[in-house]
Parts: structure tokens; C-alpha cells; sequence
């Protein structure tokens, strides 16, 4: 395949030429967007990237901004989020190293309707719109691996959904620690603890709650040695007791359902709410 003609004015020329050409081509072959590339079309790709640090809090963009852009993590953390005309803020996804965000919005050229919010120094990619189009239209298998990180985000969304829909907040919690096990956690050295950094008022926006039924739900999990927590983290002491803790909460529920259906109401229109029964399932009543 030849050369990929894609336009650069010359201000974004100057500003990639200031983050090195090496260095965007070594961050592009560690990216989701860039497997199965061959070295070349890699390179080509860089041509059109410009990196940019960024500090935490920093904001990428807001809603109803011009989706103009494509971003691609290299280093750092990236919070998608949307608010509430009440103020409150409700997590929609996270976005870590190697991800591509806010392709959506330009592909479907829609305004931004998130906010994207940096939570950790690090660098970003960005590629205009114009260059981005541009690319897909020549590189078939980068379309293909755009659609694989689109389809596993639709999948985790649906998978949000049907947590918000069928579970409490403990249960909720408890799938988030899991899930934030395989993706963001660290092993405490000389040891097997998983650490996950993180704020109570972080995991609530997450999981729809508020920060002081996480703290309840922390506490209940403190006192069944199932986590420790601390300034901006906790620590997964015991991953196999939480999966417990998950099935005993999946049980208890289905037994209450159980109870509604044979009184013919909902267990949603009764309001009522039995304690897990398990070892690692203190006894629970929040939402």
C-alpha cells in the first residue's frame, strides 16, 4: 500500500516535530487503533498525531464542544463523565493507555456531550478530524480495530446498565472492585493485595450512589477482611471472598424476588429488602 496522503497545516507540523517523531511511533505501536499495522503505516500515522501532556484536572473537552478531534491515550487516566441539571455527576466510562476516545462524536459529527476529564498526568494523541477520516479511508484494519474498542465499550455499557437496573449498590460495588481488579489495580509489593486508587466520591459517580452509601458498603466490606482503604485507595485484601460476597448479595436477591412473586407484587414496588446471608455478606439495606 502506498503512502497515505494526509494533510498537515504547517503550526501542527511544528508542534509534532517538538514531540519527537520516535516517541509518537513508539507510544502508536503500544495503541489498541494500531495492531496488526505494519511498521510503515504506524509511522504514517504518527505524521498526523500531536502529543500533548496533560496535568490532572485538566479538562479535554466539555459538552457541546465541536467534535473536531480524535484522542488516543499513551500515558495517564482519562474520566468520561456526564452532569446532571441537578449538578450531580454519573461516570460513563474511564479511559486508560492505549484506548482511542471521542471518535464517536466525530464520526457521527455530533457535539461533545461528555466531559473528559484527565486524572492523572499523561500524554495525549490527537489527531484532527479531517486527518483522522482520512486515514480510516486507506487503513481497513484500523477500521477494524476501531470497531472492536467501540463494540467492547457498547458491551461494558450495556453490562452498566443491566447492573443499575438489577442490582443494589453493594452489588454494584463489589462488580466495580472486580472489574477495577483486571483493569487498573496494582500488586502491593511482598505481597498479593491488590491496590486500586481511588476516592469514595470517584466510585459513587461510577456506580450511581452517593458517596455515603460506597462509605456503608466499605465499612461492611472493612469488617469481613475484604478490603482495607486508606487516602485515595483501597486495598483488595481478599479478591476470592469478594467474588463470595458478590454471589451471596445474587442469592439473598433472588430469594427475595422469590418471596415478592409468591405475594404477587415486585420486589421493587414492596420496598423491602432481606440481609445476605453468607460469611462474607454483612447484612446490607442501601441504594
Amino acid at each position: 500500500m502506498g503512502d497515505v496522503l494526509i494533510h498537515v497545516d504547517t503550526r501542527e507540523a511544528a508542534l509534532m516535530r517538538i514531540g519527537g517523531e520516535l516517541n509518537k511511533v513508539a507510544y502508536l505501536k503500544h495503541a489498541k487503533i494500531s495492531d496488526g499495522l505494519s511498521d510503515h503505516d504506524v509511522e504514517q500515522l504518527s505524521r498526523v498525531v500531536r502529543l500533548v501532556s496533560y496535568r490532572k484536572g485538566q479538562i479535554v473537552f466539555m459538552p457541546h464542544d465541536r467534535a473536531d478531534a480524535v484522542f488516543v491515550l499513551h500515558s495517564g487516566q482519562v474520566k468520561l463523565s456526564r452532569i446532571g441539571d441537578d449538578g450531580r455527576e454519573l461516570t460513563i466510562g474511564v479511559v486508560e493507555p492505549g484506548e482511542t476516545f471521542g471518535e464517536v462524536d466525530v464520526l457521527v459529527e455530533h457535539p461533545r456531550d461528555a466531559v473528559a476529564e484527565v486524572m492523572e498526568d499523561g500524554i495525549i494523541g490527537v489527531v484532527t478530524k479531517k486527518n483522522f477520516e482520512c486515514f480510516l479511508k486507506y487503513q481497513p484494519q484500523c477500521c477494524l480495530n476501531l470497531s472492536k474498542l467501540i463494540g467492547a465499550r457498547m458491551a461494558r455499557a450495556e453490562q452498566r446498565i443491566e447492573h443499575f437496573v438489577f442490582l443494589d449498590a453493594p452489588e454494584r460495588l463489589a462488580y466495580l472492585l472486580l472489574d477495577l481488579i483486571r483493569t487498573v489495580g496494582t500488586v502491593h509489593p511482598g505481597g498479593s493485595d491488590v491496590k486500586i486508587s481511588c476516592t469514595h466520591q470517584g466510585l459513587a459517580n461510577i456506580i450511581g450512589t452517593t458517596r455515603e452509601t460506597v462509605s456503608i458498603v466499605l465499612g461492611q466490606l472493612q469488617e469481613a477482611h475484604l478490603v482495607a482503604t486508606g487516602n485515595r485507595y483501597i486495598m483488595i485484601l481478599d479478591e476470592k471472598g469478594l467474588h463470595g460476597f458478590v454471589k451471596a448479595l445474587r442469592a439473598d436477591g433472588v430469594r427475595v424476588n422469590m418471596q415478592y412473586r409468591r405475594r404477587g407484587v415486585s420486589a421493587n414496588d414492596g420496598h423491602l429488602h432481606s440481609d445476605p446471608v453468607a460469611s462474607h455478606a454483612p447484612s446490607m439495606a442501601v441504594h
